[in-house]
Formats: C-alpha cells, structure tokens, sequence
C-alpha cells in the first residue's frame, strides 16, 4: 500500500469469475478477467495533494483515495491517480465476437468544500472508470463535482452489479491475441486567490467503498465440416455415404446440430449430428438426375453458439450420347446407302450400352456392320437396302446397364432413280507395314443408270496410300470390276479400320459401298536392347554391355549400330563393338553383340546414352546410361618390421606386412576385400574399416607364409551397399640373385645382390630383415643383413675342391625360409694373385641356393684355397 496526505480515495474492481457470466442462451461467453497479468499506477501531487492506493490483480481489486487542501497564502494543491489494469488472451478459438459483457460495483464519494468569492475557482474532484478491448472503448463512470464560490457539494457513488453490454464485431482467428485494459482516473484540485480556503476528496478507498470489476466476452464460434464421400462417381441407383463431423475451431463436435443436404441448390433430406459432431446420409442417385459433375453440399445453418459453415463433394454421374452421321437417309431403288451410329462416352460411363433398332417395315432391309453393344466409345455401321418406294422413320434406342437411355430417329426415304451400287471383298484383309494388300471393287448399274464415277476411300488412315487399277470408270448397262491398293508405310499406325469407298459421277450422285475393315500389322522390322541399361564404374575403368538384336515378321539384312550422346561430352567417350554391322534373318533371329565403352580418364558423373541401330529405312533405338564414380585411393606400402618404416611398394614376399592407406569420403563404413589365396593364414578375407573425418584409414595386414602362391593379386574396397569404390593390384613374388666373388691371399667373400624375379630391379627398403645362411660340413655361417639396397656380403670359408655350397635365404632371426620360384647353379673362377669378378646369375629353389665353387690358377691349373 502507498499512503499520501490524510483524505482517501477508494478504487476496488472485484470480479468473481464464475457468478460474473451473464446467463444467455443465444451466444457463447468467455471470461477475460480476473486475474489480470498487470498493473500499472500513474501519480502527480502538487502542494498538499495526496493520494493512497492498493489492488489484487487475481481477485480484481483496486482502492484508491486523492485529496488536496488549499489554506490561506498557498495557490494550487492537486493530486492526480490513474490505475490501469492490463490483460490479454491468447484467443482459443475461431469466430466472431458479438459483446464485450461488463460486470462491476462501484461505491465511494466525491466531496468539495471552499471558502471564496464569487466565480472563483476553488475545489474540483472527479472520477473516471473506462474498459478498453481492442479498438473499443466502454465508460462505466464520468464524474465530476467542481466549485465556483463559497459552499461545498458532494456525490455518492452506490453501483452494485451493474451489467454493460458492448456490441462489437469482431472477427478472430484461434490464437489471436486479445488486448484489454481497465482504466480508473481520479483527481482532487483545491486552489484560489491567496486569502481563499478549498478542500476536495475523491474517496474510493474506506470501508467499502471501491471497484469491483468482472470482464467477458461473448462470441459465436466458427464451425467447420469435415468428411468424405464414398464414391467420387455413381451410376443411377447406387448408393452414395457422406460421412463426417461438425466440429468446432478448437476440434471438438458439436452435437444435436441440425445439417442439411443439397444436391446442387435442391435440398434432399436432413438429419442431427450425434454426441461427437458425428453424421452420416445416404443419397441414392436417382433416375431423373442430371449427367455430369454434381455437388453434394452438407450445411449447417450455424445456431445460437456457432457460425454457419457448409462442405462440398463432387460427385460426377456418367453417362452416354447417341448420335448418327445422317438423320435423313435417302435411297434409289436397288441401290444401297449407309449410316453411321455413335456412342460416346460422357464423364466416364464405364456400363455396358446395349443399341437396338426399331421395327423396319417389308420394303426395306438392313445390315449392321460392327457390335450394336460395348462399353462407350464405340459405334457401328448400318447399310439400307429399298425393295420398294416408301418413306418411313426408324428409332434407335441405346439403354446403359443403370437405365439410363438415348434414343434419335432416322427417316429413310427410298425413290426410283437410276443409280449404281459399290461393293467390295473381302470385307477383311491385312496388310503388314511397308507392304501391299488388294480388294476387288464391284460396280453394278440400276434401274439403266449409266455415266462416270470417279472413286475414292474413305476412312484410310494416316500413313496409308491406296490407288484403283481404274479411275474415273465408266458404267454403262453392266457391271464393272476395279482393282483397290492400299499400301501402308513403315511409319503406318497399327490398327483396324473401317473403310469405303465412294462413287461420285458427273451428276453429283454419292453412292457409298458395303464397309469393309483394313488390319494394319507391323511389317518386317528388328528390335535393339542393351543389358544392362545402367552400369557404374570407377573412375579409369571400361563398361561392357550386350546389344541385343532381334529380327521380327522375318526381317533379314545387316543392321549397322552407333552410339549417340550429348555434344557436351561426345568426344570423351570411345565405343568399339564386338561386330558391326550385324546381320540377322529368319534362320538366326537373335543375335547377342558386346559394347565396350572407355571414358577418358578424368570424368566422373551420369552420362546418358542413345544406342541406335539402323537398317534401309527402318531404325530402332534405346537408352543406357554409365555412371563414373572418384574411386577411393588404396595406396600399398611394405612395412619393414625391423624398423616400423613405410615404403610405397606393389611387390611382396610372403611373410611380409602390407600397410594400406584408404582415402575416400569422410565417415564412411567400407569393407577391405583382400584374396584369401595369400592372406587367410593371418588375416580375415573381409575386414570392416571406417574413415576418419579427414577420410583417411590406415591399417597392416599380413601376407601368408611359404605356401603363399605367386603372382598378381588385387585388393578390393566396397561400400555399406556392397558397391566396389576402389581397387588396388600388387604382385606376391620370388627373388632373383646376382653375387661376385672376391678372393685374395687373406680373405674370400661373396658380394650378394638380390632382385625381383618379376622385372629384376634390386630388392628396396629390406635393411636388415634378410640374410644369407650356409648350412654345410664345415659349420653354420650368416652373410650380414642385407642393406636397403639388397646387397648382403658373406664371408667364405675353408673349402675342398669342388665342394658344393647350399645357401639360404631367411628372414633375419627367424627360422623361416624365403620362397622362390626356380634353381641354378654357376661356377665361380677364381684368378692366381688377382681379383677376377664374374657376375653370375642364379634363381635359388625355395630360397636355398646351390653354389658349386670351382677354383683355378691363371694358366688352368687347379688350385687348393
């Protein structure tokens, strides 16, 4: 509480929420306050002004008092207050806000008193309470009590739960934010000449004097249909469910709701929705209902507590037209004259449409050309002969499978007129593209009809020619006979079609023949594949396809095949085809090529690719595609134990370690696939690895030991999807060795040198890890260590003419012996009192090596070391 000065101003707003709602049965209502969220006090004070206040946001309580007191030889004394209550709501639903409801008790007193001459200025107090709600503003109380003389006034404020109403009309959206305030200003001004004596109190604080203030609103909540429709078409009488729920903005049903259906604007039927908003109709589509795209329209009318809302479901109703080429056929005597009947199709009908035709009378017949039932589209054709003159109408019905049906007439008028009939067999034939098919035309005069008829076809289609053996031809008092061609092209549509032909003489008289049907068929043709469509490659290497080639309809002759692709990379490419042309016939219909596809050595990407084969006229063609992948980079390196150094190397002995670097992708799971032929003695076959964040992994494996087989080997890296990503080749290879003797009055020895059997280049980076033993009568002797270079020097020892010495090679302190792949022996000539080197080359079976020593003097002799 604040206190100020001795006079009291009392301001209190109360609102117990629950008794606040005002009681309707036309609208929604949701309390906005108490509690509020703020409060905020605005002072000023001027001379012996004073004021006092305290408040309860939660219950909605504000007291508040002012006073001021003017004496003799003072001027202005003031005191100002204004108490602001602030609020806002997080809007839960959607709607639109009818009134804002207002509920409060108001009880204090307004006093003034002054001592003064007339017409001064001495004592004013006053009060203000305004509620505002967005951009409306309500003013629950405005007064004022002011003094212009000698006297004094009051005014008593006794409200008690007063109601206000608010219309308003506001459109919200759930979550919205709501803004509200109450506002209470009140003021206390004693002033005047300097002799004068004023006095003034607003008092809204003692007792019970105060504000009590509850803050609603009242609202019609938006409703909104959700549902579905079995069927999104139906025939005449099928059943139709609309299913769905009347639902509130905050998602919850509204029960009890009245709900209507209309089919377009024509209501149908109601019904209520059950205690979740729940609702179902059922519509049966009936007989007189109009074709085509329709809507069901399911709406709630809206009542006291919601707004309207409506939903729509389209419902398409199929159906069928029935339609001729002529509704006036006329007929000379004899002669005959066709028709055309058409069912289409409207929206989808999907039914059987079964045609019938009227009854005909005695002079006249009819044939039909086609199926008078089938699903629409279809049509058929009717030819009218006249035994007679006579005039009659014909009605053509069409009834679908639901009931609905069509009808139209033909009025059929047959007259006496010379004329001429047209008739052609066979009624079928078949023609394969690129090839000819005949038809014989026949030409009969009636009733003495003679002149010039010029024919044509009518119905030939696209990518067809035909020619008569005769035309114009001219008829006379007999029959006549042509010769029709019809010739389809390669590029001809396969199909049947119904044909004609067309008389027309000088007169302008139109005589139709008999209709007969024309199959055009796939002529003499081949068909290309490629398998597989798709390939993927590192980087560096070839892709291989298999180009099938198949002959059709006895198709024989070479066929030439390329391949085509984008500009952009044309010339990055090489194709070579195991044969080309390729030649293919009746008796070897299918012929099985390969394509071999070498990119350059720096693309990486998709690339797509045209295959096209082509022979005379006819061509076929198909697509594939070679994806060129960065490879991972499996770098190998011998691992010299002796020191724990790495040396780039692709040539291994066995026993030795193989260190392996992998750069590919970062974090990437990867499998090491390794030739279990040299290394399953120490190592897995598969060995799981991972990448770092820099896509480096490094590890050794172990080459196995003496049993390991020579030769090329390849190291595989595949991916999480199995996908090879790199590969890497080395060799498991023997040793060859080269040595010179050097022998002198005080020492002998042999210089050793030793190199791959694969290309002879000296043995790198195995200091210290190799040496040479001698295992002979005399002892056991080691040459030194060989050195990075692969030269080891051993010292001879005393020996007996022709004694023969067996070397070894063995890994340094170990008992394992060095595999070769083949043996010799060389001769070593030993000079009188001088050095002489011979370099003599040997391959040591298993690593062990057999050397006869043979020992001479200068001028043959032999010589005792």
């Amino acid at each position: 509480m604040v206190r100020k000065g001795v006079l009291l101003l009392s301001l209190i707003i109360i609102l117990p929420l629950l008794l606040s709602l005002p009681i309707s049965n036309c609208i929604l209502y949701y309390p906005l306050a108490p509690p509020f969220s703020e409060f905020q006090p605005f002072y000023y004070t001027c001379g012996t002004g004073s004021f006092t206040y305290s408040y309860d946001k939660n219950r909605g309580l504000l007291k508040a008092v002012c006073s001021a007191t003017k004496n003799v030889g003072s001027l202005l004394n003031e005191a100002d207050l204004t108490l602001i209550f602030k609020g806002y709501l997080i809007s839960p639903f959607s709607g639109v806000i009818k009134k804002l409801s207002i509920k409060y008790t108001l009880m204090g007193k307004l006093y003034v008193k002054s001592v003064c001459l007339p017409n001064t200025y001495s004592a004013e107090a006053s009060i203000g309470v305004y509620v505002d709600f967005m951009n409306y503003r309500v003013t629950l109380a405005s007064k004022s009590l002011t003094l212009y003389y000698s006297g004094e006034d009051q005014y008593v404020f006794n409200d008690q739960y007063i109601s206000v109403y608010q219309d308003l009309d506001l459109s919200v959206s759930k979550g919205d934010r709501l803004d509200f305030s109450v506002t209470m200003v009140v003021r206390s001004i004693a002033t005047g000449a300097l002799e004068d004596y004023a006095y003034s109190l607003a008092d809204f604080y003692s007792g019970s004097y105060g504000l009590r203030i509850t803050l609603s609103i009242g609202y019609f909540e938006s409703s909104y249909i959700v549902g579905s429709i079995s069927a999104s078409k139906g025939y005449v009488g099928d059943p139709i469910y609309l299913s769905g729920r009347l639902i509130n903005s905050r998602g919850s049903g509204i029960s009890n709701a009245k709900i209507n259906l209309y089919m377009d604007s024509t209501f149908i039927s109601s019904n209520y929705t059950s205690s979740d908003g729940s609702f179902t109709f059922l519509y049966i589509i009936p007989n007189n209902i109009q074709y085509g795209v329709r809507t069901l329209r399911v709406v709630f009318d809206g009542d006291s507590s919601y707004l309207p809302s409506s939903k729509d479901f389209n419902l398409t109703i199929p159906s069928f037209s029935l339609s001729s080429s002529y509704s006036y056929i006329r007929v000379p005597l004899g002669s005959v004259r066709g028709v055309d009947i058409y069912v289409g199709d409207l929206y989808g009908y999907e039914l059987p449409v079964q045609v019938t035709i009227g009854p005909v009378p005695n002079w006249l017949s009819y044939s039909v050309v086609g199926e008078t039932a089938g699903i629409p589209p279809f049509q058929f054709h009717m030819d009218f002969t006249p035994y007679d003159v006579g005039d009659c109408y014909i009605e053509i019905t069409a009834i679908g499978s639901d009931g609905q049906s069509r009808n139209i007439v033909l009025n059929v008028e047959s007259y006496v007129a010379p004329s001429y009939s047209i008739s052609v067999n066979p009624t079928f034939n078949s023609v394969l593209k690129g090839s000819h098919v005949l038809y014989n035309v026949t030409l009969t005069p009636i009733n003495g009809y003679s002149g010039v008829v010029t024919l044509g076809v009518e119905g030939i289609p696209q990518n067809c020619s035909y020619q008569f053996s005769t035309n114009p031809l001219a008829i006379n008092s007999y029959e006549r006979s042509v010769i029709l061609d019809v010739y389809a092209s390669p590029s001809a549509v396969e199909g049947v079609y119904n044909l004609i032909v067309r008389g027309i003489d000088g007169n302008g008289l139109i005589v139709d023949s008999n209709t007969f049907k024309l199959e055009v068929k796939q002529g003499q043709y081949f068909n290309v594949s490629i398998y597989p469509t798709f390939i993927s490659i590192l980087k560096g290497e070839d892709a291989l396809f298999y180009v099938n080639l198949t002959s059709i309809n006895g198709f024989s002759g070479y066929v030439s095949l390329e391949v085509l692709c984008d500009a952009s990379y044309l010339n990055f490419f090489k194709y070579n085809f195991s044969r080309n042309p390729v030649y293919i016939s009746v008796s070897n219909p299918v012929e099985i090529v390969e394509l071999h596809v070498t990119p350059s050595s720096n693309l990486t990407g998709v690339f797509n690719f045209t295959l096209h084969a082509f022979s005379g006229s006819y061509d076929d063609s198909c697509t594939f595609s070679i994806e060129i992948r960065q490879p991972a980079s499996i770098e190998l390196y011998y691992v010299n134990w002796m020191y724990g150094s790495w040396h780039s190397e692709y040539r291994f002995l066995p026993y030795e370690a193989m260190g392996i670097i992998i750069n590919y992708q970062p974090l990437k799971k990867l499998t090491l696939i390794l030739p279990k032929a040299v290394f399953s003695e120490f190592n897995n076959s598969l060995i799981p690895v991972s990448t770092n964040e820099d896509g480096l992994c490094k590890l050794i494996v172990y080459l196995n030991g003496v049993n390991s087989p020579l030769g090329s080997y390849e190291v595989l890296l595949s991916d999480d999807s199995g996908r090879i990503v790199g590969r890497s080749r080395f060799y498991v290879d023997g040793l060859k060795v080269y040595y010179i003797v050097n022998n002198d009055y005080d020492y002998n020895n042999i210089l050793f040198h030793l190199t791959w059997s694969l290309n002879n280049e000296s043995l790198r980076f195995r200091g210290g890890v190799l040496e040479l033993i001698l295992n002979s009568t005399y002892g056991y002797f080691k040459s030194s260590p060989i050195d990075d270079f692969g030269n080891a020097k051993f010292s001879v020892p005393p020996i007996n003419f022709d004694d023969s010495l067996e070397f070894f090679v063995y890994y340094a302190n170990s008992p394992f012996i060095i595999r070769s792949t083949n043996s010799s022996s060389s001769y070593i000539v030993v000079p009188f009192k001088r050095i002489q080197c011979d370099i003599l080359k040997f391959v040591a079976k298993d690593f062990s090596f057999n050397i006869n020593l043979k020992f001479h003097y200068s001028n043959g002799d032999p010589a005792h070391v």
